[in-house]
């Protein structure tokens, strides 16, 4: 047995729009500030790059994967949304863990030598 798309309300659509502001402002925030902070914890200016490549790769491999098990995947919450659910706690998780990593830079930045070889 198929199911039928759900009608949404408007106020569903502004709910979900709202969530979406929130992802982005926080994006923005993590976007505006990466930099820096990667420099805070040694990375070199010329290798900033690098570091920016590692989000769009991640997505190309992931999200179409994801989009595969979405589109087939039916619970009470709907289609998208335990993917959504996961994917905003993943990110909050991922970003509070710059407040972490602070703690442990200096850890981290010994094993590495200045021509970036690991020790």
């Amino acid at each position: 047995m198929k199911r039928t798309k759900p009608n949404l309300r408007k106020a569903d659509i502004w709910n979900m729009s709202m969530g979406f502001l929130g992802i982005q402002m926080g994006f923005a925030l993590q976007n505006a500030n990466a930099s820096r902070i990667l420099q805070t914890f040694g990375a070199d200016v010329e290798h900033l790059s690098w570091f920016w490549l590692v989000a769009p790769i991640t997505g190309m491999i992931v999200q179409p994967i994801v989009g595969h098990y979405s589109d087939n995947t039916w619970t009470r919450l709907g289609r998208r949304r335990p993917y959504f659910l996961a994917g905003a706690v993943l990110a909050s998780l991922g970003t509070s863990n710059f407040i972490l990593a602070q703690n442990d830079s200096p850890s981290l930045l010994d094993s590495i030598s200045p021509s970036g070889d690991i020790r």
